[in-house]
């Protein structure tokens, strides 16, 4: 960069936990949900394992907002939903 001066010794991604109480009260959500669908984003990205356990575990679709398009190994899971079509306005199970 020209004319860049940088004086910190560099940035270290947070990890964020919710507590305890939050993670049993999603759980309770989701466990409850009798036709359960997840949008996955950003915040999912390096948890494609796990998205894909959560939802077999529910058998729950999966469809991705466009920052969570990093995770491709959820791409060819049987549990992801495609675009919705226009017309028909109900998304297709692949």
């Amino acid at each position: 960069m020209h004319g860049a001066v940088y004086t910190s010794v560099g940035w270290t991604k947070p990890r964020v936990i919710p507590p305890e109480s939050e993670l049993r009260k999603a759980a309770g959500i989701l466990n409850d949900g009798a036709k359960v669908a997840m949008l996955i984003g950003q915040g999912a990205v390096g948890a494609a394992a796990e998205v894909i356990e959560v939802a077999e575990l529910l058998g729950a679709g999966v469809a991705k907002t466009l920052l969570g398009r990093p995770m491709r190994s959820a791409h060819n899971s049987p549990i992801r939903t495609s675009r919705s079509s226009p017309s028909s306005g109900t998304a297709r199970s692949r």
